[in-house]
């Protein structure tokens, strides 16, 4: 397992856009593009964002981050059987949080209640609305039937695991960064994952004409997108 916090703790801390982005963090988010599922990649990642970018949290937040990191992490969306408590516990010691301060059974509840009904609707009605709108319009786009849909639900489950960072953070621009991450470094996922070929450029150029964002965060997170494609891409082909 990747020891997230000691990376987080040697990662540099950015004080404008030239600072924001070098080799250093290239190279931590190299290690969550490489974690051994994409339960693990979401969770790091989150964690990372938590730390660099420095958003600030609820208290109640932190609970739904113990609850998101014991669900995926733990490798219930994909079937892996991992010892929960032991991540809550690790996580709860990334985020500084006491042992007493969460009732682990309550929080084990609530994420599963949460991936039931964010994954596992039948008609596209998970996740936020925003959330909703972008699986609508894909649809719509790609003209996916219902009979199409089937194939497409793995991708539909894989963004949905992605909302539950909307309860995470205050700040949806990183939210859709990450999402736009996500799509960008599992391109090769989302063209062998259809019987059918989307082309992924026009997704891509879809999911961000929904969030019209360009300040220097979000185009800062893009940046390191294509970053991380150039060394994904390079290491896979190797």
């Amino acid at each position: 397992m990747v020891d997230v916090k000691s990376i987080v703790q040697s990662m540099n801390s950015y004080k404008d856009l030239e600072k924001y982005i070098n080799l250093s963090s290239v190279d931590v988010i190299m290690k969550v593009v490489k974690a051994h599922s994409l339960g693990q990649r979401i969770c790091y990642t989150s964690i990372l964002f938590y730390y660099e970018f420095k958003v600030s949290l609820k208290e109640e937040t932190k609970e739904l981050i113990v609850i998101f990191a014991s669900i995926y992490l733990g490798g219930i969306s994909s079937g892996i059987q991992t010892n929960q408590s032991s991540i809550l516990s690790l996580v709860k010691k990334f985020l500084e949080i006491e042992n007493d301060e969460f009732d682990e059974e309550k929080c084990l509840q609530q994420g599963n209640e949460l991936i039931f009904n964010l994954t596992y609707e039948l008609e596209f009605n998970i996740g936020p609305p925003k959330t909703y709108d972008i699986f609508k319009s894909i649809v719509e786009k790609y003209k996916i039937n219902s009979k199409d849909a089937a194939v497409f639900q793995s991708i539909i489950n894989d963004f949905a695991h992605y909302t539950i960072a909307v309860f995470l953070f205050t700040d949806e621009e990183i939210v859709y960064g990450a999402l736009y991450i996500f799509c960008i470094i599992n391109r090769s996922y989302v063209d062998s994952s259809l019987t059918y070929q989307i082309d992924v450029d026009k997704f891509i150029e879809l999911f961000k004409s929904k969030f019209k964002i360009e300040n220097y965060l979000f185009d800062g997170i893009l940046f390191l997108s294509d970053i991380l494609l150039d060394h994904y891409e390079n290491n896979t082909s190797q």
